[in-house]
């Protein structure tokens, strides 16, 4: 304060203060008070008695004790007593409660105001509301403690750059990543030069970018960090450039981001890669032989047909033959789809039926695929009800159909209650009557019931609407392995 208050008799409180003196400290928009010179308070202005809720002569004396909160009462009572010892002022921050009931942060000053002699006639003081500002350190603090353990927990690092000032800022963590010490200056010339010769241009334009003012100021790159002693550590970094409106312009005044050492995620995609590379080139090679053993076992059935006399045996032996070559047919298909985990069914059975008729209906025959969509099966499962579907339509054109008869086949697949079901039905001349599947000689009904029993599905047998034969397979939609045993 400027102007010196006068007291005309300390005696007694809050009047002996000049009424212009009072007016001065209750048009002051924060707290104010006078103590005499032993600090028994005397007066307390507006703002004071506003805040506490409480009148003038509840805050005389010491009555402003209760009000500090219990954690800083004794640490504030300390420095003012403190100050009454040795005669000099004081400042303090502590809680004050409110009226309200609730405690605000207070930075309170407390000057002494002397006589002509030098003694100490009475005290002035203030309480600046600095709850606000308290509040937003102690956010800023934790915000930082949380940045610091969430890179300490990921091992990022951070940076800052200032270009107008040529300002760079590397946390320690950053420092380490490029073989530099937690204490190591930083400088552009210096980040420039351990950034692997290869990879600088790509960095220099990947910043440019960021500071275009016309993008949108992302920046991300991936490069390799070059160490004095040769060591080379990918690192990926991203930011963010801060825009600013500078002689009418929008320019980039600061660029801030965080970088990540990557090196092991790169040599683990490496290995990954490479690892893929080797089983593709080991999926060729077992193909190429399937295929080529497949073909000989063909060749060998064909020429041993030809050889026999039996008309039977001949028969027996292109049945055979006929079957390898559609596991053949399948075994492409499915590696030529790239599939080696799950597949989808549905597409596939659609290309297997089409194919199917095209090859052995003669035109005589008329597909109708229908389906509920993508159906996804283990390749374990899909190429076992393949079979199923194939010998089916097979059996379907050669005896449904007998005599150059033609006709339709209906092929529908869709899901039932978790289960894959497939419909395979014709509208040939039906099947015998009194049929049981459980009873059949033929060849192809025992492969059927067999490869029904492998998938652990159910296979029902009846008479299609109007005529014809219809054969439902239900397959389970849990990635059961069709290889494992049976319970």
């Amino acid at each position: 304060m400027t102007a010196r208050l006068h007291l005309t008799d300390v005696v007694s409180p809050g009047e002996g203060i000049e009424r212009s003196s009072r007016a001065v400290l209750d048009a002051l928009p924060s707290i104010a008070f006078v103590t005499d010179a032993e600090g028994g308070t005397v007066f307390a202005n507006s703002r004071y008695q506003d805040y506490t809720g409480l009148p003038m002569e509840a805050l005389l004396g010491h009555g402003w004790a209760p009000l500090v909160h219990p954690e800083d009462r004794a640490r504030t009572e300390s420095a003012w007593l403190l100050a009454l010892r040795d005669g000099g002022g004081v400042e303090v921050e502590y809680r004050l409660r409110g009226a309200d009931g609730r405690f605000r942060w207070f930075q309170g000053r407390v000057a002494p105001q002397r006589d002509r002699s030098g003694g100490i006639q009475f005290w002035v003081g203030t309480c600046t509301d600095i709850h606000d500002l308290k509040t937003a350190e102690a956010a800023a603090r934790e915000a930082e403690a949380f940045l610091r353990l969430a890179q300490e927990a990921s091992g990022a690092g951070t940076f800052a750059w200032i270009p107008e000032t040529h300002e760079l800022h590397w946390s320690a963590e950053l420092k380490a990543m490029f073989g530099l010490s937690a204490d190591a200056e930083m400088t552009e010339s210096l980040f420039e030069a351990r950034i692997h010769p290869d990879d600088r241009a790509a960095t220099n334009e990947a910043v440019a970018r960021a500071f275009d003012p016309a993008g949108d100021g992302l920046y991300r790159n991936e490069y390799r960090a070059l160490w004095p002693d040769g060591t080379v550590r990918w690192v990926d970094a991203r930011g963010r450039v801060i825009f600013d409106e500078v002689d009418g312009l929008r320019r980039g005044v600061r660029f801030i981001g965080t970088v990540l050492d990557v090196t092991e995620a790169r040599r683990t995609r490496e290995a990954l890669a490479q690892a893929l590379e080797s089983k593709e080139a080991l999926l060729y090679e077992v193909n190429h032989r399937v295929k080529n053993n497949l073909q000989m076992v063909t060749s060998l059935l064909a020429m041993q047909a030809n050889r026999s006399q039996n008309p039977e045996v001949r028969r027996h032996l292109s049945e055979a033959r006929a079957r390898i070559g559609v596991m053949s047919s399948i075994h492409q298909s499915l590696y030529t789809s790239g599939a080696h985990g799950d597949v989808d069914v549905t597409g596939f059975l659609k290309g297997l039926a089409e194919d199917t008729v095209a090859s052995q209906g003669s035109g005589r025959v008329v597909l109708d695929f229908t389906d509920a969509g993508s159906a996804m099966l283990p390749l374990v499962q899909a190429l076992p009800l393949a079979l199923i579907v194939s010998e089916l339509m097979t059996n379907a054109m050669k005896y449904a159909f007998a005599g150059g008869r033609g006709g339709m086949i209906r092929v529908a697949v869709g899901t039932v209650e978790g289960q894959l079901q497939v419909e395979v039905t014709d509208d040939g001349i039906g099947l015998p009557e009194a049929f049981d599947m459980r009873q059949s000689t033929g060849v192809g009904m025992r492969i059927i019931s067999s490869l029904a029993t492998q998938l652990r599905g159910t296979l029902e047998v009846g008479a299609a609407r109007g005529a014809g034969a219809s054969f439902t397979i239900r397959v389970p939609l849990d990635g059961v392995d069709p290889a494992a045993p049976a319970a």
